[in-house]
Protein backbone atom coordinates (compact mmCIF):
# COMPACT_ATOMS: atom_id res chain seq x y z
CA UNK A 1 0.00 0.00 0.00
CA UNK A 2 1.32 3.11 -0.86
CA UNK A 3 2.36 6.03 1.52
CA UNK A 4 1.06 9.10 0.82
CA UNK A 5 2.55 12.26 2.65
CA UNK A 6 2.46 16.22 2.70
CA UNK A 7 5.57 18.26 2.53
CA UNK A 8 6.78 21.56 2.63
CA UNK A 9 8.36 22.99 -0.84
CA UNK A 10 11.04 24.71 0.84
CA UNK A 11 12.21 21.05 1.95
CA UNK A 12 12.50 19.53 -1.13
CA UNK A 13 16.11 20.90 -2.32
CA UNK A 14 17.41 18.22 0.52
CA UNK A 15 15.81 15.50 -0.82
CA UNK A 16 16.86 12.56 -3.39
CA UNK A 17 13.29 11.33 -4.89
CA UNK A 18 12.32 11.97 -8.37
CA UNK A 19 10.21 15.03 -9.21
CA UNK A 20 6.83 15.15 -10.78
CA UNK A 21 4.98 18.26 -11.84
CA UNK A 22 1.97 19.09 -14.12
CA UNK A 23 2.12 21.51 -17.06
CA UNK A 24 -1.29 22.85 -18.65
CA UNK A 25 -1.07 23.84 -22.46
CA UNK A 26 -1.64 27.48 -21.15
CA UNK A 27 1.11 27.24 -18.96
CA UNK A 28 1.59 31.27 -18.57
CA UNK A 29 -1.47 30.89 -16.72
CA UNK A 30 -0.39 28.15 -14.32
CA UNK A 31 -0.76 29.08 -11.12
CA UNK A 32 1.99 26.91 -9.76
CA UNK A 33 5.24 27.81 -11.70
CA UNK A 34 6.18 30.41 -9.51
CA UNK A 35 5.68 28.19 -6.94
CA UNK A 36 7.69 25.20 -8.39
CA UNK A 37 10.61 27.14 -10.05
CA UNK A 38 11.00 29.15 -6.28
CA UNK A 39 11.53 25.32 -4.89
CA UNK A 40 13.51 24.21 -7.35
CA UNK A 41 15.01 27.08 -9.36
CA UNK A 42 16.58 24.68 -11.93
CA UNK A 43 12.90 24.24 -13.46
CA UNK A 44 12.45 27.84 -14.09
CA UNK A 45 14.25 27.73 -17.75
CA UNK A 46 12.40 24.05 -18.45
CA UNK A 47 8.71 25.36 -17.65
CA UNK A 48 9.18 27.69 -19.89
CA UNK A 49 10.59 25.68 -23.03
CA UNK A 50 7.41 25.04 -25.36
CA UNK A 51 8.04 21.51 -25.53
CA UNK A 52 7.01 21.26 -21.76
CA UNK A 53 4.38 23.90 -22.23
CA UNK A 54 2.53 21.75 -25.41
CA UNK A 55 2.39 18.17 -23.18
CA UNK A 56 -0.89 16.32 -24.37
CA UNK A 57 -3.09 15.73 -21.27
CA UNK A 58 -2.05 12.63 -19.78
CA UNK A 59 1.49 12.40 -21.81
CA UNK A 60 4.57 12.29 -20.05
CA UNK A 61 8.25 13.57 -20.82
CA UNK A 62 11.50 13.41 -18.56
CA UNK A 63 14.55 15.31 -18.34
CA UNK A 64 17.29 15.68 -15.76
CA UNK A 65 17.80 18.72 -13.59
CA UNK A 66 20.69 19.44 -11.11
CA UNK A 67 20.05 21.45 -8.29
CA UNK A 68 22.24 21.71 -4.85
CA UNK A 69 25.16 19.46 -6.69
CA UNK A 70 22.39 17.10 -7.39
CA UNK A 71 21.25 15.37 -10.05
CA UNK A 72 17.72 14.27 -10.07
CA UNK A 73 14.87 13.10 -12.56
CA UNK A 74 11.85 15.10 -13.14
CA UNK A 75 8.40 14.24 -14.78
CA UNK A 76 6.50 16.26 -16.63
CA UNK A 77 2.78 15.02 -17.58
CA UNK A 78 0.31 17.00 -19.52
CA UNK A 79 -2.84 18.72 -18.01
CA UNK A 80 -4.79 19.91 -20.67
CA UNK A 81 -5.51 23.39 -20.64
CA UNK A 82 -6.02 25.01 -16.81
CA UNK A 83 -9.89 26.54 -17.70
CA UNK A 84 -11.14 22.91 -18.41
CA UNK A 85 -9.07 21.23 -15.62
CA UNK A 86 -11.19 19.81 -12.90
CA UNK A 87 -11.36 16.97 -9.99
CA UNK A 88 -12.00 14.31 -12.75
CA UNK A 89 -8.82 15.08 -15.08
CA UNK A 90 -7.33 15.64 -11.67
CA UNK A 91 -7.85 11.86 -10.48
CA UNK A 92 -7.30 10.43 -13.88
CA UNK A 93 -4.02 12.32 -14.58
CA UNK A 94 -2.20 11.39 -10.90
CA UNK A 95 -3.51 8.21 -11.93
CA UNK A 96 -1.06 8.14 -15.64
CA UNK A 97 1.49 9.78 -12.92
CA UNK A 98 1.96 7.02 -10.43
CA UNK A 99 1.31 4.03 -12.91
CA UNK A 100 4.00 5.58 -15.28
CA UNK A 101 6.37 5.67 -12.27
CA UNK A 102 5.59 2.08 -11.34
CA UNK A 103 6.54 1.16 -14.81
CA UNK A 104 9.99 2.85 -14.28
CA UNK A 105 10.34 1.36 -11.21
CA UNK A 106 10.54 4.74 -9.00
CA UNK A 107 10.04 3.86 -5.03
CA UNK A 108 9.72 7.81 -3.77
CA UNK A 109 7.91 10.62 -5.81
CA UNK A 110 7.72 13.74 -5.13
CA UNK A 111 4.68 15.72 -6.57
CA UNK A 112 3.50 19.21 -7.04
CA UNK A 113 0.10 19.28 -6.75
CA UNK A 114 -1.81 20.14 -10.11
CA UNK A 115 -3.19 23.34 -8.33
CA UNK A 116 -2.78 23.95 -4.49
CA UNK A 117 -6.14 23.39 -3.22
CA UNK A 118 -8.06 20.74 -0.79
CA UNK A 119 -10.06 19.14 -3.18
CA UNK A 120 -7.29 18.70 -6.13
CA UNK A 121 -5.37 17.39 -3.44
CA UNK A 122 -7.64 15.31 -2.37
CA UNK A 123 -8.94 14.27 -6.08
CA UNK A 124 -5.29 13.62 -6.65
CA UNK A 125 -5.11 11.20 -4.05
CA UNK A 126 -7.77 9.56 -4.75
CA UNK A 127 -6.58 8.54 -8.67
CA UNK A 128 -2.54 7.34 -6.80
CA UNK A 129 -4.58 4.79 -4.59
CA UNK A 130 -7.24 3.22 -7.02
CA UNK A 131 -4.87 3.24 -9.43
CA UNK A 132 -2.06 1.58 -7.46
CA UNK A 133 -4.85 -1.04 -6.69
CA UNK A 134 -4.14 -4.76 -8.66
CA UNK A 135 -4.62 -8.47 -7.83
CA UNK A 136 -1.40 -10.46 -6.26
CA UNK A 137 -2.61 -12.84 -4.42
CA UNK A 138 -1.10 -15.46 -6.48
CA UNK A 139 1.64 -13.42 -8.09
CA UNK A 140 4.98 -14.70 -6.46
CA UNK A 141 7.41 -11.87 -8.32
CA UNK A 142 9.29 -10.61 -5.59
CA UNK A 143 11.52 -9.01 -7.08
CA UNK A 144 8.77 -6.12 -8.55
CA UNK A 145 9.93 -2.69 -7.38
CA UNK A 146 6.60 -1.20 -6.22
CA UNK A 147 5.99 2.82 -5.14
CA UNK A 148 6.19 2.97 -1.89
CA UNK A 149 5.94 7.25 -1.33
CA UNK A 150 4.35 9.88 -3.01
CA UNK A 151 4.90 13.41 -0.87
CA UNK A 152 2.89 16.33 -2.02
CA UNK A 153 5.08 19.35 -2.09
CA UNK A 154 3.15 22.33 -1.11
CA UNK A 155 3.78 26.00 0.40
CA UNK A 156 2.38 25.47 3.77
CA UNK A 157 1.19 22.28 5.58
CA UNK A 158 -2.85 22.66 6.67
CA UNK A 159 -4.68 20.39 8.90
CA UNK A 160 -7.32 20.51 6.44
CA UNK A 161 -4.63 18.81 3.83
CA UNK A 162 -3.62 15.91 5.98
CA UNK A 163 -7.23 15.05 7.03
CA UNK A 164 -8.48 15.15 3.21
CA UNK A 165 -5.74 12.52 2.72
CA UNK A 166 -6.65 10.35 5.14
CA UNK A 167 -10.24 10.85 4.90
CA UNK A 168 -10.12 9.97 0.76
CA UNK A 169 -7.28 6.85 1.97
CA UNK A 170 -10.01 5.61 4.34
CA UNK A 171 -12.52 5.71 1.24
CA UNK A 172 -9.82 4.47 -1.42
CA UNK A 173 -8.59 1.59 0.96
CA UNK A 174 -12.25 0.03 1.44
CA UNK A 175 -12.80 0.55 -2.30
CA UNK A 176 -9.68 -1.98 -3.25
CA UNK A 177 -10.33 -4.23 -0.13
CA UNK A 178 -13.86 -4.58 -1.78
CA UNK A 179 -12.35 -5.09 -5.58
CA UNK A 180 -9.39 -7.56 -4.07
CA UNK A 181 -13.12 -9.67 -2.54
CA UNK A 182 -14.61 -9.57 -6.20
CA UNK A 183 -11.60 -10.56 -7.71
CA UNK A 184 -11.37 -13.81 -6.04
CA UNK A 185 -12.46 -17.18 -7.63
CA UNK A 186 -15.45 -18.63 -6.69
CA UNK A 187 -14.19 -21.58 -4.43
CA UNK A 188 -12.30 -18.71 -2.64
CA UNK A 189 -15.12 -16.34 -1.87
CA UNK A 190 -17.86 -18.97 -0.86
CA UNK A 191 -20.96 -17.73 1.33
CA UNK A 192 -18.51 -18.72 4.67
CA UNK A 193 -15.60 -17.03 3.36
CA UNK A 194 -17.62 -13.88 2.78
CA UNK A 195 -19.11 -14.42 6.42
CA UNK A 196 -15.47 -14.08 7.33
CA UNK A 197 -14.50 -11.11 5.56
CA UNK A 198 -18.02 -9.59 7.25
CA UNK A 199 -16.97 -10.88 10.51
CA UNK A 200 -13.82 -9.06 10.38
CA UNK A 201 -14.49 -5.67 9.79
CA UNK A 202 -17.15 -5.80 13.05
CA UNK A 203 -13.95 -6.67 15.35
CA UNK A 204 -12.14 -3.64 13.78
CA UNK A 205 -15.05 -1.23 14.39
CA UNK A 206 -17.59 -1.29 17.21
CA UNK A 207 -19.97 1.09 15.32
CA UNK A 208 -21.04 -1.71 12.84
CA UNK A 209 -23.56 -4.24 14.04
CA UNK A 210 -23.32 -7.94 11.83
CA UNK A 211 -25.86 -10.43 11.66
CA UNK A 212 -25.42 -13.61 9.83
CA UNK A 213 -28.12 -15.92 9.12
CA UNK A 214 -27.69 -19.32 7.63
CA UNK A 215 -30.20 -21.99 6.49
CA UNK A 216 -32.66 -22.83 9.14
CA UNK A 217 -33.02 -19.02 9.57
CA UNK A 218 -33.68 -18.25 5.83
CA UNK A 219 -35.94 -21.36 5.91
CA UNK A 220 -38.40 -19.92 8.87
CA UNK A 221 -38.75 -16.36 7.28
CA UNK A 222 -39.43 -18.22 3.77
CA UNK A 223 -36.79 -16.32 1.80
CA UNK A 224 -36.80 -19.25 -0.36
CA UNK A 225 -35.52 -17.16 -3.30
CA UNK A 226 -31.67 -17.16 -1.92
CA UNK A 227 -32.31 -20.98 -0.88
CA UNK A 228 -33.38 -21.42 -4.25
CA UNK A 229 -30.41 -20.13 -5.51
CA UNK A 230 -28.12 -21.42 -2.81
CA UNK A 231 -29.55 -24.94 -3.49
CA UNK A 232 -27.14 -25.26 -6.70
CA UNK A 233 -23.73 -24.87 -4.76
CA UNK A 234 -22.77 -27.05 -2.03
CA UNK A 235 -22.03 -24.47 0.36
CA UNK A 236 -24.12 -23.03 2.67
CA UNK A 237 -26.36 -20.03 1.66
CA UNK A 238 -26.30 -17.25 4.04
CA UNK A 239 -27.52 -13.49 4.45
CA UNK A 240 -25.16 -11.49 5.69
CA UNK A 241 -26.34 -8.06 7.41
CA UNK A 242 -24.13 -4.91 8.22
CA UNK A 243 -25.34 -2.30 10.11
CA UNK A 244 -23.26 0.81 10.13
CA UNK A 245 -23.99 3.30 13.53
CA UNK A 246 -22.82 6.77 12.34
CA UNK A 247 -22.91 9.64 15.48
CA UNK A 248 -25.85 11.45 13.34
CA UNK A 249 -28.98 9.33 12.17
CA UNK A 250 -28.29 10.16 9.16
CA UNK A 251 -24.86 8.79 9.01
CA UNK A 252 -26.48 5.45 9.60
CA UNK A 253 -26.97 2.60 6.69
CA UNK A 254 -27.43 -1.02 6.45
CA UNK A 255 -25.85 -2.87 3.81
CA UNK A 256 -27.21 -6.67 2.96
CA UNK A 257 -25.90 -9.25 1.05
CA UNK A 258 -26.92 -12.76 -0.02
CA UNK A 259 -24.39 -15.60 -0.68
Amino acid sequence: MVKIEIIKTDEISNRNQVLALGCFSDNNKNKNKDLIANAIPDLKFILEQNEYNNLKFGSIKETIITSNNKVRRAIFIGLGDQKDFDLEKSRIVAGKLVLYCKEQSIEDIIVFPFEETEDIIGAMVEGINLALYSFEKYKNDEKETKLKKVFLAVTRIYKNYTNKINEVLTITNAVNFAREISNLPPNECNPEKMAQFAASLDKKRPNIKLTIIGRKKLESLGLNGILAVGSGSSSEPKLIILEYNGKRASDSSIVMSQY
